[in-house]
């Protein structure tokens, strides 16, 4: 049966659509290198001038998403990086907290949904353009283990994957990443290819249902009889204790914290 690809770093910035081959190698870059333009090494900041030039950017950075012109959010972001804002802190805490803006301006009706769509498109671009420089900021620490990340059928809310996905590329996991696939092709992937480790994202408990369904079918039909599960999402940030009694392995609410917990479960921590 034949499913979805998983997406290359160059198509993360159309996580919500279906995409093309498997990951490529990576391949290390400068770390001032952004889009083909090069910067002088950033003055190092403090956490507290990092954190205080995010918030000050936070705010050009939603108005440029929504904005008119597509260059404009690739600015603000070129100019953080100038500022000395690492890469990690764009993709950790302003990317993160730009798409949930973003989805508070469609809640309260102060954008339509097609100003929503066109922010989360340029958002993911921006992940990707960050992806050299953050790769850089660390050496590989070689091979983890291989991980696919998805959603399951409709679940729309998979920006954070495609943030996690950067965080354990630079860890060394081999990641193959999809956007919302249903539990067939998911069951497929896994009893055609050995994955250490597969994470979900799941944003509503309505669907929790379902994913503890998919689960225990990932486990019955799995290659890899010692395949572990990661869960994450908002409904695991609001009740982690729901990852365990959907029979995941394990849980984390940020990316950060999600890979020492795949290394965890791994026993390479």
């Amino acid at each position: 049966m034949s499913g979805q690809q998983p997406m290359t770093q160059s198509t993360a910035s159309t996580a919500s659509q279906s995409s093309s081959s498997s990951r490529p190698h990576r391949t290390r870059t400068a770390p001032g290198l952004v889009n083909g333009m090069i910067f002088p090494p950033p003055t190092p900041l403090s956490p507290d001038e990092s954190q205080a030039q995010i918030r000050a950017a936070h705010e050009r950075l939603v108005q440029a998403l929504i904005g008119e012109s597509d260059a404009a959010a690739h600015l603000v972001v070129e100019a953080m990086l100038e500022k000395g804002v690492r890469a990690e802190t764009l993709l950790d805490d302003a990317f993160p907290r730009a798409a949930r803006a973003l989805g508070e301006l469609w809640c309260a009706d102060d954008a339509d949904f097609y100003t929503v769509t066109v922010g989360m498109t340029r958002l993911h671009r921006l992940v990707h353009e960050v992806s050299a420089p953050f790769l850089s900021e660390q050496a590989f620490p070689g091979s983890a283990g291989r991980i696919l990340l998805c959603g399951i059928d409709d679940e729309q809310h998979l920006f954070g994957l495609s943030i996690l996905a950067e965080f354990l590329s630079r860890d060394g996991w081999d990641v193959h990443l999809f956007s919302a696939i249903p539990a067939s092709v998911l069951l497929d992937k896994v009893r055609n290819a050995d994955y250490n480790m597969i994470g979900l994202s799941l944003a509503s408990g309505s669907r929790a249902g379902r994913v503890r369904t998919t689960i225990q079918r990932v486990r019955q039909v799995s290659r890899n009889r010692d395949i572990r599960v990661l869960l994450g999402g908002l409904a695991i940030t609001e009740d982690p204790s729901l990852a365990g009694r959907l029979g995941a392995d394990g849980s984390a609410p940020d990316a950060p914290s999600t890979v020492r917990e795949a290394r965890r479960l791994r026993g390479t921590a």
